[in-house]
């Protein structure tokens, strides 16, 4: 997404955060105190994956004492001024972030919930590579955000729609990317990322697919572009599945495919789409094996229209 989106999606989370803390605001460590050493965790999560998702299976992985660890020496980074690049806070003030991580730390070493704050705060880079710019819309598409901290106007593409567990067909999945090629293709680049964190968090591995959708009469062209940067073999071969959704019919495509390291094209097939206004929706699965586990990304494309001869094709935005 571009920037200045990102920007204000994870200010306003950050915003919200300190704001809820109110009176139990944690005061910052002191410059002279010393920020202790601690052992490696990781952070891991496709993109979309909440901050609050990351320590948890972090918990899992490394246990809760040596997340509270992790979270207490960023906690007192952050206080003395350190950009500690604790992914999802990366425009967050020194103090928002110590105070964020401080609840946190306190939550994990309690057992208790980790503040919902953080389940609001994606771990995606803030350049994850490629986006789709305004300008190859047709129309400029204004959606409204449905979390309770993305309550402002974005104009598409590449932003998620909505922050809730994605379900199990597209038109339940996180709505990515934007319309290209005359409205004619949609694409987005979406992959896994793992940070490395102990008294600062280094992003380690970044594993991503541009991804083109294009519908035709009796199939839907997938092509996909990897990439691999940073690479410390952190994140395992992508496995991907593709689904075609037609909410005004049963009928509908799948397929599944490993995509390595070289461009790739697949097709799912479908009933014939260039029925007068035939709807679909497409949905991608990626899923990545990383330390903490199996890493599901799943994104999918707004709903296009299809048109029969002499149009012959879907598009979006008409």
């Amino acid at each position: 997404m571009p920037q200045g989106m990102r920007t204000k999606l994870r200010v306003a989370a950050v915003g919200l955060a300190v704001a809820c803390l109110g009176a139990g605001f944690i005061s910052p460590t002191f410059a002279d105190e010393p920020v202790p050493t601690v052992s490696d965790i990781t952070l891991e999560g496709a993109d979309g994956t909440t901050l609050s998702a990351s320590i948890d299976a972090a918990i899992e992985e490394y246990g809760a004492e040596s997340v509270a660890a992790v979270l207490d020496a960023l906690s007192a980074n952050a206080a003395i001024g350190t950009d500690v690049g604790v992914p999802g806070l990366e425009f967050a003030t020194a103090a928002e972030t110590s105070s964020l991580l401080e609840e946190a730390q306190v939550a994990v070493s309690t057992g208790a919930e980790i503040p919902a704050e953080l389940s609001e705060v994606e771990i995606a880079p803030v350049d994850p590579g490629h986006e789709v710019a305004p300008s190859s819309l047709s129309n400029g598409v204004v959606v409204q955000l449905a979390s309770s901290v993305r309550k402002v106007a974005a104009i598409l593409p590449v932003l998620p729609m909505v922050s809730a567990p994605v379900g199990t067909t597209p038109s339940q999945y996180l709505s990515y990317g934007g319309a290209i090629s005359n409205n004619r293709a949609w694409q987005w680049d979406a992959g896994f990322n793992v940070y490395r964190c102990n008294t600062t968090c280094t992003l380690t591995d970044r594993r991503s697919l541009r991804t083109t959708i294009t519908p035709y009469q009796n199939r839907v062209r997938i092509e996909q572009q990897p990439s691999y940067s940073p690479n410390n073999g952190g994140i395992s071969t992508p496995q991907i599945t593709g689904k075609v959704y037609i909410p005004s019919a049963p009928a509908r495509g799948t397929n599944t495919v490993n995509v390595g390291t070289v461009f790739t094209t697949w097709y799912i097939d479908t009933p014939n789409l260039w029925t007068n206004g035939t709807k679909i929706i497409v949905g991608i699965e990626q899923r990545a094996d990383t330390r903490t586990g199996e890493q599901a990304g799943l994104y999918r494309t707004l709903t296009a229209t299809c048109f029969p001869a002499p149009k012959s094709y879907c598009a979006w935005y008409v």
